[in-house]
């Protein structure tokens, strides 16, 4: 079982690697000197203790709630600000600090997560079971690391493109820092790999801060989805994804809430989140975004007004800032004074709407299809209206906007995935799908290369 130690992650990893206790909202002196997210080679586990606290740290490392941001941004749900300044226009900075900070703190994910799966296996342990579980989970971490960074840096969309993401799959050092990209192909190998492996060996069942079994299952339809998309609708990769959807969706232990808004009131003891980001108590990004500041996310604008009329969601999502008495995207209020500051990574719905989708993809009968997304329609009292097969594509856009808006980029990808883009923001160009790779990794990887159209 892991340790409440979570909470103060600050007096447990400062042995592990250097760049583990770098601020998430600032790059210190170091990086202003060395490589980004390069760490030294000293042999930090020795022992089962320093393996759970090197996984702590591991944990500790996911990027906060700032990425959920962008997606929104670029679909043209949220209006300009000085935060989304590039991203509604999809001309992104490659200094941007948002785009770095992420960049950053995916790596650092990988980096410790290779610490474990490089030096756990050599110790002797008694606990042999919990040094496997241990291993799978840092697989795990790594594996979602490196399929954020090649949904956001690498062409996803298309399996048979050059640029993938930069595989650092093993220990940095300073002296071996530069690195070629993989293609996208050997991207979605490479994090296949880690997920098979996680499978076999992560616990079953663990607390929603922490993946067990089901969390796998979970991104492994995700990733199957995408994949599919990226090779054509490739049905082997759609059926596989129905497959671990199924796995999850048939999973006792998962239920969808009686009403849409109860998940975020319940947060991580929501029976319908699967894993999310623990938020300590040194968190206040969206409580300083959404409640007291003048910000970004007042600014909703008329595109996510008209998406979502007739929605009932959009009572718990668009509202009235209770302090500055101006619009806000309401979604995370607990009451008039409290944010939920949880990262949702995933949840529930989100599983049967890939079941539906890759049933759509497939041609599955259009009642098989509706029943799906039916499943997430009923607590709204709602059913699918659709007809025909491309209304039914239309409403699946719709739902993967509304039930995950500002959750993990949900909208952006969706918007792609249904050819939707163009039509909210008449975006022809497949390269601005992605966002450059930052200016500081260009600075010190002479073989790392640039994104087309940046």
């Amino acid at each position: 079982m892991f340790k409440s130690t979570y909470l103060h992650v600050t007096r447990i990893i400062p042995f592990l690697f250097t760049l583990l206790v770098i601020s998430s909202c600032s790059l210190t002196d170091v990086l202003d000197q060395e490589p980004p997210h390069a760490l030294p080679s000293d042999h930090a586990i020795i022992d089962l203790q320093t393996a759970e606290n090197a996984l702590v740290g591991t944990y500790a490392q996911l990027p906060e709630a700032h990425i959920e941001f962008m997606g929104a941004y670029m679909t043209g749900l949220l209006r300009a600000s000085s935060t989304g300044a590039g991203f509604v226009t999809n001309e992104i900075a490659t200094n941007h600090a948002t785009v770095s900070n992420y960049w950053s703190r995916l790596y650092r994910v990988v980096s410790a997560s290779n610490g474990i799966i490089e030096q756990l296996p050599e110790l002797t342990i008694e606990n042999e079971d919990r040094k496997k579980e241990i291993i799978g989970s840092a697989r795990f971490l790594r594996a979602y690391a490196n399929f954020e960074l090649l949904k956001y840096f690498g062409r996803f969309d298309s399996l048979s493109h050059s640029d993938g993401i930069i595989l650092r799959n093993s220990l940095v050092q300073l002296s071996g820092y530069e690195k070629a990209r993989s293609t996208v192909s050997e991207s979605y190998a490479s994090i296949l790999n880690d997920l098979n492996q996680a499978l076999d060996e992560i616990p079953v069942t663990s607390k929603s801060h922490y993946v067990n079994k089901s969390a796998v299952q979970a991104l492994m339809s995700r990733f199957y989805l995408f994949r599919a998309y990226a090779d054509n609708d490739n049905a082997s990769d759609l059926n596989k994804a129905i497959e671990y959807a199924d796995l999850v969706i048939n999973n006792p232990i998962y239920k969808l809430e009686a009403g849409f808004e109860q998940a975020f009131k319940k947060g991580l003891n929501s029976s319908e989140v699967i894993w999310g980001r623990f938020p300590d108590k040194t968190m206040k990004m969206k409580y300083n975004n959404y409640l007291v500041s003048p910000s970004p996310f007042v600014m909703y604008g008329p595109k996510l007004d008209s998406l979502l009329t007739g929605d009932p969601r959009k009572a718990f999502i668009m509202g009235t800032n209770p302090i500055l008495r101006t619009k806000a995207i309401i979604k995370y209020y607990v009451n008039n004074q409290e944010i939920d500051e949880t990262l949702y990574l995933i949840r529930l719905p989100e599983i049967f709407l890939i079941k539906a989708e890759a049933q759509w993809r497939l041609k599955k009968d259009l009642s098989e299809c509706k029943t799906t997304l039916n499943s997430i329609l009923t607590r709204l009292k709602q059913q699918s209206n659709a007809t025909t097969m491309e209304q039914f594509a239309d409403e699946l856009f719709h739902h993967w906007t509304a039930e995950l808006f500002l959750e993990n980029g949900h909208e952006w990808f969706a918007s792609i995935r249904f050819k939707q883009i163009e039509k909210l923001q008449n975006l022809k160009d497949k390269n601005k799908y992605i966002m450059p790779i930052p200016l500081k990794e260009m600075d010190f990887n002479s073989l790392m290369k640039q994104n087309n159209g940046y």
